[in-house]
């Protein structure tokens, strides 16, 4: 399994704090303090989980929008954005919006762990819903084309059976015929 995490914060004790931690718990962290490294590492690099702080002070660029930026890139990347009470409803509204996730500073990284741990959880619950409906899509289709085969067959049957009915009345009436000759 793909255990990659980016994270941006111009922050650098609290970038480092949050790389140590999960590199303890066996994360492989890729960090950045600017959003265009960010974009540059997302390139080169596979990532399944991205941490980025709200506040990235970027007049131009905040972490929602890096976020966008990101998962156009890599577009199974699962995001959270860290954010201080100060900016909770910017939080709020980019997982409404989104989908992302976030965390108030200040947390601890078992929090960040189960976090992205359910938000995988949920991303393979989801892609295994869709690749079910595909499967049931598909079966629904062979479904349909056996019953044609089978509509196709039964109308030749019932021809056939029809012939063979009408040789059937036929022949009794020849036996009908034959005995009645053999009483006389």
């Amino acid at each position: 399994m793909n255990n990659s995490i980016l994270i941006v914060d111009d922050d650098v004790t609290l970038l480092e704090m949050i790389s140590e931690g999960l590199s303890e718990h066996g994360y492989r962290v890729i960090v950045a303090e600017h959003p265009e490294e960010a974009l540059r590492k997302i390139k080169n690099v596979d990532v399944r989980f991205a941490l980025l702080d709200y506040d990235l002070n970027v007049p131009e660029l905040n972490g929602v929008e890096l976020a966008q930026k990101l998962r156009f890139q890599a577009p199974d990347v699962i995001i959270m954005i860290m954010t201080g009470y100060h900016n909770i409803k910017f939080a709020v509204e980019a997982m409404r919006n989104f989908k992302f996730d976030y965390m108030i500073k200040p947390f601890r990284i078992d929090q960040v762990i189960s976090a992205f741990e359910r938000s995988l959880r949920e991303y393979e619950l989801v892609e295994e819903n869709k690749s079910l409906y595909r499967s049931i899509l598909e079966l629904e289709e062979e479904v349909a084309s056996l019953k044609e085969q089978l509509n196709e067959k039964d109308s030749g049957q019932v021809r056939v059976i029809n012939r063979s009915s009408k040789k059937m009345i036929s022949n009794s009436k020849a036996i009908d015929i034959y005995k009645k000759q053999q009483s006389l």
